[in-house]
């Protein structure tokens, strides 16, 4: 006859054997399915990071259980920390070199001084600026004084500046909350650098599927191919709908990446959301480095590019 303290005990190792496998499971079916679907778009945020407490889980399980190779269960910890920090983590440094410097910054909403933002941009010094969401930085005195030797523009919630000569700046499409902006500028070798700037709906409700579909379709306005297409998209790094946005373009972090690439939260950035898109080794991008400005909604990134 079982005594009391093992019908207990057993009761605890399933229920914990349960909790672990739905963590697995769940993790199984975002890695598996990603955002090709809306009901399976929501596990893709929990990242691997989810088998983490998954296989502490189903360890304490299998070890209340009496199972022999309950230990095991604890290289799930192991995968789920690799397969989160990977896509995320590039070594090395940024080398200063002579090549065009491009900020891209989803800063959100300004409340209060104006300064801060000013300050943080013009100390970056880039060649081309944009930020999404801090428009008013641009009537600071830090701002307006770097931007004698810049074209300022404004398209949509997009503050533009551009140290080189700006050949064509257009909003390409801002429909269903999606909004893209071309903007074409001359190199000093003459060529045209030709970016597109994408702004994706953050509402988690919405498919993502969905939303790459309409913005493939808007994206037929564009007749020339862009060096490169950046931007806040809301779709994760290992987003399946995210390479498939234009054909030949995938993410240029896993290539140029240097550091933790995460952008959002600012303060706890778990998620890469703001992305490069380009052709590859020979599209130019030749560096990403995420920067925390110290404040604003995301981090930002200066993207290095090569002609």
């Amino acid at each position: 006859m079982k005594q009391p303290g093992s019908k207990l005990r057993q009761s605890v190792g399933f229920s914990l054997l349960i909790a672990g496998s739905i963590c697995v499971l769940a993790w199984m079916i975002g890695f598996l399915f990603g955002d090709r679907w809306w009901f399976t778009q929501w596990f893709l945020w929990l990242t691997g990071l989810i088998l983490v407490p998954g296989g502490l889980l189903v360890f304490s399980g299998w070890k209340l259980l009496g199972r022999r190779w309950s230990a095991v269960a604890l290289l799930l910890p192991l995968l789920g920390t690799i397969e989160y920090v990977s896509p995320r983590w590039n070594g090395g440094q940024v080398t200063q070199q002579s090549e065009i410097r491009i900020l891209q910054w989803t800063a959100g909403p300004i409340g209060g001084v104006t300064d801060k933002y000013g300050q943080f941009m013009v100390g970056q010094d880039p060649d081309i600026l944009i930020v999404e969401g801090a428009r008013r930085a641009a009537s600071s005195d830090a701002f307006r004084a770097w931007s004698d030797e810049h074209t300022v523009l404004f398209r949509g919630p997009f503050l533009i500046a551009s140290r080189l000569p700006v050949i064509q700046s257009r909003t390409v499409a801002w429909a269903d909350d999606i909004l893209v902006v071309s903007l074409i500028t001359q190199l000093p070798s003459g060529k045209p650098l030709d970016i597109l700037i994408i702004d994706l709906p953050s509402d988690p409700a919405i498919s993502r599927s969905v939303v790459v579909r309409n913005l493939r379709t808007l994206l037929k306005r564009v007749d020339q191919e862009p060096n490169m297409i950046l931007g806040d998209f809301n779709l994760t790094q290992t987003s399946s709908v995210l390479r498939q946005i234009r054909s030949g373009f995938t993410p240029s972090w896993s290539r140029t990446g240097k550091g933790w690439g995460g952008t959002y939260p600012r303060s706890w950035p778990f998620y890469r959301l703001d992305h490069v898109l380009d052709r590859g080794p020979d599209s130019g991008v030749s560096a990403i480095k995420v920067i925390d400005p110290g404040f604003g909604r995301h981090r930002a990134q200066m993207i290095q590019y090569s002609e």
